[in-house]
């Protein structure tokens, strides 16, 4: 089956760069300008199914995509977001002002650094790809389905999938509205595609 791992679409916080986790915003215009522009790219795609975080922002994107072919995104508790706990809302500043140790811990160790009141990236990497798993389960051999997630949900998938150490997940990027396709076969995944945003092209900020 061909799996496409979407990263949601932008939100506010996004273009302020702070720290969303399971903060549950909505995209904004730029965001819904993104969306739009994935529901064009996968229009003639013939989906067979939508898998989404059910984050506010990741259900948007999956509604956009989903609409196009009358498919209702199916949420997954698994496909959120890094629970940032007392981190969240913060910008880079504010943490190293209030969380200089832990900010050096998480930089140095983030697979198993537990963030107060959140959790780990290890653990996030678990219960991530346990909800990948059990959508390719899911479905037929010969399906193509969409996942709507998150950039550190979908960083820690990619880790997984090519058996990389999580700390080395800094050494890829991926954009909002990214596309990442995988293909599994045998009950193995391949990566076909990482973070494509070509369907982005002319799309404002």
């Amino acid at each position: 089956m061909l799996l496409y791992v979407v990263r949601h679409c932008k939100t506010d916080y996004n273009d302020q760069q702070r720290s969303q986790g399971k903060t549950d915003l909505p995209l904004n215009d730029s965001g819904m300008r993104q969306a739009e522009a994935l529901r064009r790219r996968f229009s003639n795609i013939m989906l067979d199914a939508i898998h989404t975080s059910p984050l506010k922002r990741a259900m948007q994107t999956a509604h956009l995509i989903g609409d196009e072919h009358k498919l209702e995104p199916k949420p997954i508790e698994g496909l959120m977001e890094l629970d940032q706990g007392e981190l969240e809302g913060m910008d880079m500043s504010d943490m190293a002002r209030n969380f200089p140790d832990l900010l050096k811990k998480w930089i140095e160790n983030p697979a198993d650094t537990v963030l107060p009141g959140g959790e780990s990236m290890r653990a996030l990497q678990n219960r991530a790809w346990a909800a990948i798993e059990s959508i390719v389960k899911s479905h037929q051999s010969d399906s193509q389905v969409v996942a709507v997630s998150h950039n550190l949900a979908i960083c820690t998938l990619i880790c997984k999938l090519l058996n990389i150490d999580l700390r080395d997940f800094r050494r890829f990027r991926l954009h909002p509205a990214g596309v990442t396709t995988v293909e599994f076969k045998y009950n193995h995944g391949v990566l076909i595609c990482l973070n494509d945003t070509s369907h982005l092209d002319g799309v404002r900020d």
